[in-house]
């Protein structure tokens, strides 16, 4: 087995590794999941930020080794961890083989894994809204769902959005499209906040979530693409679909261009809409 002998700072970078090498790296822990092999054996995958923000997944096979120790993967999620591995290219990306991870104690530099999305153009945005409260609203938040968790990505997805809905001003009634997309938008971020905090948004929580949107003029069309947005039914209203659309073209294309930052030149990733080829 080949082993890194250069030493390329302590901080996982997914620009400095190579295919085959041992390394021992400080890394984020992004999210955790649980899966099976197909010979019955478990598994633990780690999805680890690189000092760029890039995401790369890291498994760690026969955790039943780690079990007896009192090793508890759920705990690591959203914590430095200090990660010993074997670097290797799977399904097109970067991807690691875990042979030991822990907890990193020693000063950590959160922001820089955090990532920082595109500046947000609140100028543009104030000028489309009515009040520049909401657009600023979202200023510094991150969330997972929004430009893979970096700051500002919920401001990020916003503006994307509203750029996309603007093909439309003059077509259709463009004060109601964007007063209901900013109503909808806004739940749907209250949503995927709930279930960043609690790991799930239960039945309840999306009731008192659509509570206030009742007494909105345009209820109808406002929780029909917060449904669209959460998953839980397709649009049919005209305005529903074209901001459902909207904000799920925006996450699609920010995530898409993440997941090529991290890949290989020359490599080939399947994801869940397709092929990403990467040249």
């Amino acid at each position: 087995m080949l082993t890194k002998i250069t030493d390329d700072g302590l901080y996982l970078d997914v620009a400095q590794l190579s295919v085959g090498c041992d390394y021992k790296k400080v890394c984020l822990v992004r999210d955790v999941k649980s899966g099976m092999t197909v010979y019955q054996d478990g598994y633990y995958t780690f999805y680890v930020k690189d000092c760029n923000a890039n995401i790369i997944a890291a498994r760690l096979f026969n955790p039943k080794d780690f079990l007896e120790d009192g090793f508890d993967a759920m705990y690591l999620k959203g914590k430095p961890v200090q990660m010993e591995f074997t670097a290797q290219i799977y399904n097109g990306s970067w991807s690691c083989i875990v042979h030991s991870i822990s907890v990193y104690t020693g000063d950590f530099d959160f922001a820089r894994f955090y990532g920082i999305a595109p500046a947000v153009d609140y100028e543009f945005l104030n000028k489309v809204y009515s009040h520049p409260v909401t657009p600023n609203f979202y200023s510094g938040k991150r969330l997972s769902a929004f430009c893979d968790g970096r700051v500002d990505g919920v401001a990020k997805i916003f503006e994307s959005a509203t750029r996309i809905l603007m093909n439309y001003a003059g077509v259709i009634d463009s004060d109601r499209l964007f007063k209901d997309f900013n109503k909808a938008f806004d739940s749907y971020v209250r949503y995927k906040q709930q279930e960043e905090n609690f790991g799930l948004a239960t039945a309840e929580d999306v009731v008192k979530l659509l509570q206030p949107l009742l007494l909105e003029d345009d209820s109808g069309i406002i929780i029909e693409a917060f449904y669209a947005l959460i998953g839980m039914q397709e649009p049919k209203n005209l305005y529903a679909h074209a901001i459902a659309d909207a904000v799920g073209m925006a996450i699609k294309m920010f995530h898409l261009i993440y997941l090529e930052k991290a890949m290989p030149c020359g490599s080939t990733l399947q994801f869940d809409g397709g092929i990403l080829v990467k040249y």
